[in-house]
């Protein structure tokens, strides 16, 4: 530990006297990303060497870097009297993370990579306006664009803010301040924000394509290795590779490596989603976290929102989930080192007594309904409701009851009131059966009354007139042809009507339906034909 301690002291003193430029372990080329690194604590060393004409040709930097779970820190040294620390915090680190940060926090208004003060930097960024750089704040966002490629995309103040002939299209400033119709920057250096972006297109795990835009220029080159140890071969300025004798264009080479790794937890991540089942609407809730012991590890309040997002240490738990008023649930989770698990899980509302004996009255109910006993099944439903007067689902129910009664009705008023002068007395049976479903209907019993005395009307008549003595014999009773026969007529009459013999088809049917007058093809098929006719 002491000779690893004297190694990082030595290699900081050695990067101080190289003009130690910040460079971060978890970034791109020179913008930030909303990554972290591994925890633990970094090295790097970087040198670089401008292709074109610039006072510092040669340059090599060095950095010292910490990273604790979502900080980074990171302590510069530029010169002697030049020193800046930097600190970034991400939000949230799945997929597509987000996070906020300060570069080059100094007492110093001006300072860059080669030292401070107005004056001081590489040549192409001596603006005539230039952002005082005591503090770079940004915020920053990175997020997969499939399995292969990755974005980040920022604005941030101070050394994101570039007022050159190109750099200063990404100025916010530019565009905010204009003279008659041309824009003019520079009128607000103090508040300028930039905006800065790049993408990464990974060939494999270890070896990739970075390509970026830090506010001021615009870099490239392929990043080797992972988290903990990483090769950076790129150029730097290739915004400047047309101005020949290319002023400022700089070829660079970064090692870094992580010399003392920090004590890291096998964390996932989990998403919660809470509802109620029936409604879908969102809950609070409670969720408990137990070993495979049975002993209760961890709590997680989940909002009204009904959602919450958090990273837990790797491992296999058995959970509760537990909402005021709702019925509990309870499962296994397997939480997997780096992986994320998104759980919809949809609660019940606990039964009171009451709400159970309304259960099961509307399940009797619905069997009553299915064997065709309308009755009984309002009776069921009538039971339920005064058990629970304000039930949504009981109520619903008598709803659909009624309805079915209401059907049966017509279809029974139809057949009663088609037979009342033909045969009163099954007339009489049909409103019988509709005085079940409408018990005391005064129009149904005035309609009983009139055809019973109708009835005993027709009987005191017969019997008061003698029968008359006929010798007119009787004619013979005509023989009903038999099913087959209806069925080959109502197939000739069928293909009558498909040939266009309508006449034909018409008397056919109307022979058919003098001996079967209740058969209901062949109505159907006369009230086609007589739409033809």
């Amino acid at each position: 530990m002491k000779r690893r301690l004297f190694l990082i002291g030595m290699f900081y003193m050695v990067s101080i006297s190289l003009w130690a430029e910040n460079e971060k372990i978890s970034g791109y080329i020179d913008i930030p990303t909303a990554r972290t690194a591994q925890p633990g604590l970094y090295l790097n060393l970087t040198g670089s060497y401008a292709l074109g004409e610039d006072p510092y040709s040669v340059d090599v930097n060095g950095i010292i870097g910490l990273s604790i779970n979502n900080l980074e820190f990171y302590l510069s040294g530029f010169t002697l009297n030049s020193w800046v620390l930097d600190f970034k915090y991400t939000v949230l680190k799945k997929n597509m993370s987000f996070a906020f940060g300060v570069d080059r926090i100094a007492y110093q208004k001006y300072i860059t990579p080669v030292g401070s003060g107005e004056s001081t930097g590489y040549t192409d960024e001596r603006y005539i306006t230039r952002p005082p750089e005591w503090f770079s704040a940004y915020v920053v966002g990175t997020f997969p664009l499939g399995n292969f490629l990755e974005a980040t995309v920022g604005l941030g103040r101070g050394k994101f803010v570039g007022y050159g002939p190109r750099s200063r299209y990404f100025n916010i400033d530019y565009f905010f301040n204009r003279e008659g119709v041309i824009p003019v920057s520079g009128t607000h250096p103090e508040y300028a924000v930039g905006l800065f972006g790049g993408v990464r297109i990974k060939f494999t795990p270890f070896a990739s394509l970075v390509i970026e835009e830090d506010g001021r220029d615009v870099n490239t080159g392929l990043v080797l290795g992972n988290d903990r140890i990483n090769v950076h071969l790129t150029l730097t300025k290739l915004e400047q590779i047309t101005d020949l004798p290319m002023a400022n264009v700089r070829m660079d080479l970064s090692v870094g490596a992580q010399v003392m790794p920090l004590l890291e937890k096998k964390t996932g991540f989990i998403v919660f989603k809470i509802y109620d089942q029936k409604s879908k609407s969102p809950l609070p809730a409670l969720v408990k976290f137990y070993n495979v012991k049975g002993k209760l590890v961890m709590k997680m309040n989940v909002p009204p929102e009904g959602i919450v997002r958090k990273e837990i240490p790797a491992g296999r738990y058995r959970i509760r989930i537990e909402s005021k008023g709702y019925r509990p649930k309870t499962g296994r989770l397997h939480i997997r080192e780096n992986k994320k698990i998104n759980l919809k899980i949809g609660l019940l509302k606990k039964l009171s007594p009451e709400e159970i004996a309304v259960i099961e009255a509307l399940k009797r109910a619905r069997n009553k309904v299915g064997e065709g006993d309308l009755l009984g099944a309002m009776a069921e439903v009538n039971g339920a409701l005064k058990i629970l007067p304000s039930s949504a689902d009981a109520l619903a129910m008598k709803k659909e009851v009624e309805g079915l009664i209401e059907a049966r009705v017509s279809e029974l008023r139809k057949k009663a009131i088609a037979l009342e002068k033909s045969n009163p007395s099954s007339a009489i049976k049909f409103w019988q059966e509709i005085l079940r479903y409408k018990p005391g209907n005064k129009e149904i019993v005035a309609r009983i009354d009139k055809l019973n005395s109708q009835i005993k009307a027709a009987s005191a008549k017969a019997r008061r007139k003698p029968p008359r003595r006929t010798t007119t014999r009787k004619k013979p009773a005509v023989k009903k042809p038999s099913k087959a026969t209806l069925n080959k007529w109502y197939k000739q009459a069928v293909r009558y009507y498909l040939n266009g013999k309508y006449r034909q088809a018409y008397n056919l049917l109307k022979k058919i339906l003098k001996y079967d007058p209740n058969n209901k093809k062949a109505k159907r098929y006369l009230k086609k034909v007589k739409a033809k006719l």
